[in-house]
């Protein structure tokens, strides 16, 4: 405050970064690149996270004409930093790799990814992990809350807005449209349908066959709910080939339709090798590929562990 404003002290000298855009700040931490490798501050000095792990293999790469094009950029929710930078085989100094740092395990991983910046964003808890389409219907969920639908075939569509799903919970982690069967598919959802403090992340809801509206299950219909047992969280959730794929964070589930009575049937594939988060896996051709607490994987009949040169 007044007269002085503010105060400006020495915390730490002979140290700071080569690159200015490689500074991150994540609430009390700061990350950012030196001349001898990558480093965390907390506040009374700066500790050494690469060393001994990725920082020779970093300053390697880099390419040293463009330093300046290195960019870091943090997702607070995942606990990583990502820095984009100009590596071997760069064009004209494009950053086109990413190398990323896992701040609650200590573990890195590189990425081969041609980009112009990196930013971090705060928005909406809506993602394209939570659209999906049931027919000419947009799904819509945001994040552990309702769900919406939007009718592309209604007239005026274009100046219509999307509405509450009639029925559905009201809080929700992920929704799925399930094929060729389609029921929609709610994940980390409610138990007492309405009533959001009774949210259990582990919990599964399906509505009615073709409809979703109907969420109470009866004898003539197909909707119903599974509880899964194996971790704290459903952390994702995406198609595959005859089945759907679920990661909480710590285990892999396959939930594969299977018909009356029980609509859906629910295997663990895997222990040990939970999604780090809804953005984490992908599915492509019948492989999925995700990231881990501490190793990335992939599934193909059976879960492997993907080879990380960076690793320790």
């Amino acid at each position: 405050g007044p007269p002085l404003v503010f105060t400006i002290t020495e915390v730490e000298r002979d140290r700071g970064p080569m690159a200015r855009n490689s500074v991150v700040n994540v609430g009390p931490f700061g990350f950012y690149l030196g001349e001898e490798g990558f480093w965390s501050f907390t506040g009374s000095g700066s500790k050494a996270i690469g060393d001994q792990k990725v920082d020779r293999f970093f300053l390697n790469d880099l390419d040293q004409n463009y330093i300046h094009r290195v960019y870091g950029a943090a997702d607070p929710v995942s606990k990583m930093v990502y820095w984009a930078y100009p590596g071997a085989n760069n064009s004209d100094g494009q950053p086109n790799k990413i190398i990323v740092y896992n701040w609650a395990i200590d573990r890195w991983a590189t990425a081969d990814i041609t980009q112009e910046y990196m930013f971090r964003n705060l928005s909406v808890a809506v993602n394209l992990e939570d659209l999906d389409n049931f027919g000419n219907k947009l799904i819509a969920t945001i994040v552990d809350g309702s769900t919406f639908e939007w009718d592309s075939d209604a007239t005026g569509a274009t100046s219509t807005r999307a509405t509450v799903i009639s029925g559905a919970p009201t809080a929700t982690r992920q929704t799925l449209v399930s094929t060729p069967d389609r029921h929609l598919i709610c994940f980390g959802t409610e138990t007492t349908i309405g009533t959001t403090t009774t949210q259990d992340n582990m919990f599964i809801r399906w509505s009615d066959q073709e409809d979703t509206n109907t969420w109470t299950p009866s004898a003539t219909n197909t909707a119903g709910s599974q509880r899964l047992t194996a971790g704290n969280k459903i952390n994702a959730a995406v198609r595959s080939r005859g089945a759907i794929l679920i990661w909480t964070d710590t285990a892999l589930y396959q939930m594969q339709f299977i018909g009356p009575p029980f609509t859906f049937g629910f295997k663990q594939l895997g222990s040990n090798c939970g999604a780090v988060g809804i953005d984490a896996a992908i599915d492509i051709s019948g492989m999925a590929y995700w990231m881990g607490n501490d190793s990335f994987f992939m599934f193909d009949g059976a879960v492997k562990k993907i080879p990380c040169t960076v690793q320790d």
